[in-house]
């Protein structure tokens, strides 16, 4: 028998509603999962320029060592140089292994490091400059 308009109206009804269902799920989970990877992207950027701004941070007080050394030929005045290169060292470890995982940063590392090796090369020339010559 036949089964009355209404009911296939009804049933045709609360199957369209079930497929709505089932689209906005699968619609809610890829939204969920793009906010995931956006989430680990965000923190990503977050650490490089934390770890980019310690690097800026310790070339400074570098610097700042250095010209106390300069200014007095005191070696105590290295101390702040020295703590500050061997932090620089390991900074550029890490933000070399944090930017592996992006091949678009990494031409970026390489520039930061070849520019980071150059500055410190003039700072240790700086060193025995006023070692072997004096203040003048």
């Amino acid at each position: 028998m036949d089964k009355p308009a209404y009911e296939k109206r009804l049933i045709g009804g609360a199957g369209l509603a079930l497929l709505l269902l089932g689209w906005s799920g699968l619609l809610s989970y890829r939204n969920v999962h793009q906010l995931i990877e956006t989430s680990k992207l965000v923190a990503h950027s977050q650490a490089t320029i934390a770890m980019e701004g310690e690097l800026l941070t310790r070339l400074t007080e570098a610097e700042n060592g250095l010209f106390g050394f300069i200014i007095t030929a005191d070696d105590t005045f290295l101390q702040p140089y020295l703590a500050a290169t061997n932090r620089i060292q390991q900074l550029r470890g890490e933000l070399r292994d944090l930017m592996a995982e992006h091949a678009d940063l990494q031409t970026q590392q390489r520039q930061l490091d070849d520019l980071i090796t150059r500055r410190l090369a003039l700072l240790e020339q700086r060193i025995q400059i006023r070692r072997q010559q004096g203040f003048e």
